[in-house]
């Protein structure tokens, strides 16, 4: 098992996540401006 690896992995997930987070946030932000 890599014992340091899982730092890098979660900081990845929470990269990935936070942009998807955000991104359908300022879409459904877009699209309840444009009904």
């Amino acid at each position: 098992m890599i014992q340091g690896g899982w730092d890098y992995v979660i900081a990845a997930y929470a990269i990935v996540w936070g942009g998807l987070g955000l991104y359908a946030i300022s879409l459904a932000l877009r699209l309840r401006k444009h009904p």
